[in-house]
């Protein structure tokens, strides 16, 4: 504000003092106090327009112009402070967010196709009739203290696990999709998840709904580790789809992902950490949050898959390291002379 008032003053005080030299000089005319006349390069007005005294803001003059100067200094010093203070946060931020050592990649991949799906190239052709579903989901976690979530500081990378051998959840997923006919497809579903690492076999039941028809499929899928065989069946039809599974499932951390933050999930005392990872796998990108008790749950899961357009996002919830029903392995007998 100094500086403003300083300007304004400094400028009108000059205004007047030019055009009583300019008068001195004969460029021009000056009306003195005793109503003389400066011009014409004659001097008989010879007091400056405050008639031979130093008015107040003439002494001000000077305190002012320091003022404006050292004012102006101390601004410019203070951007350069705050765009040097800027940079190095930037800087931090694009240090933290770089460690690409230690990754995880654990999968259970699904994903979704209508009748008029257009097949991705890790997936053989399907009957038009059936909706597939297939999860990945990429999973990683911790043992060890939380991390911080600032971007501002260097993250502690958390160290890698493999899941549990058994386990049964249920799984959420929501899958959107466009085809290269232009058209939009996308679904939501939910199946009671079960995966046995000693049996190399992976289960689930569950409704899907496909949009925008909202059309209802109740499904239970199978996949043979193994074998690399995965069936889908569809419950009120009974009949079943067999095809090659896209992805094999994935049991622990590998060294290629990049671990992002970490965040909490519930609240007081019934608090779960959950460590978010990036993990690429060919043409895809998958966000992956895990637990870090030990047990490497997948509590989140979003997937972008480049050259289909699509995008899976998957929630995990009921937990529980053990298999509830051994039976959702057992491929039913529509699937024995399936191809």
């Amino acid at each position: 504000m100094l500086i403003i008032i300083g300007s304004l003053i400094l400028t009108t005080q000059s205004m007047a003092l030019l055009s009583y030299y300019r008068c001195r000089l004969g460029l021009r005319s000056w009306t003195c106090g005793g109503g003389q006349i400066c011009g014409n390069n004659s001097y008989p007005c010879v007091d400056p327009p405050n008639h031979g005294k130093t008015s107040k803001i003439e002494k001000l003059m000077v305190p002012f112009t320091i003022i404006i100067v050292v004012g102006a200094a101390v601004c410019a010093y203070s951007w350069f402070s705050q765009k040097q203070s800027a940079n190095r946060g930037l800087d931090q931020q694009t240090q933290a967010a770089i460690p690409a050592r230690n990754q995880m990649r654990a999968v259970y991949y699904i994903s979704s196709h209508p009748s008029n799906f257009i097949n991705p190239p890790v997936a053989e052709s399907f009957p038009p009739t059936y909706a597939q579903l297939v999860l990945a989901i990429f999973i990683a976690g911790l043992n060890g203290k939380p991390t911080t979530t600032s971007l501002t500081h260097e993250l502690i990378e958390p160290e890698r696990c493999c899941v549990s051998k058994q386990f049964s959840a249920q799984l959420s997923t929501s899958t959107a999709m466009a085809l290269p006919d232009g058209k939009t497809y996308s679904s939501y579903a939910y199946y009671n998840y079960s995966y046995d690492a000693d049996r190399a076999m992976v289960g689930m039941k569950g409704v899907s709904f496909m949009l925008p028809d909202l059309h209802k499929s109740n499904l239970w899928i199978i996949e043979n580790i193994n074998d690399g065989q995965m069936y889908v069946i569809d419950q009120d039809s009974k009949k079943c789809d067999k095809s090659s599974m896209p992805i094999k499932p994935l049991k622990c951390i590998p060294d290629t992902a990049t671990y992002l933050h970490s965040s909490t999930f519930g609240y007081g005392d019934k608090q779960i950490i959950g460590d978010t990872w990036l993990v690429t796998v060919d043409d895809t990108v998958n966000y992956a949050t895990v637990s870090r008790d030990g047990l490497c749950v997948p509590l989140t899961g979003h997937s972008f898959l480049q050259k289909l357009a699509m995008v899976n996002a998957a929630t995990t919830t009921d937990f529980v390291p053990k298999v509830d029903d051994p039976s959702i392995f057992d491929i039913p007998a529509e699937c024995q002379s399936a191809i």
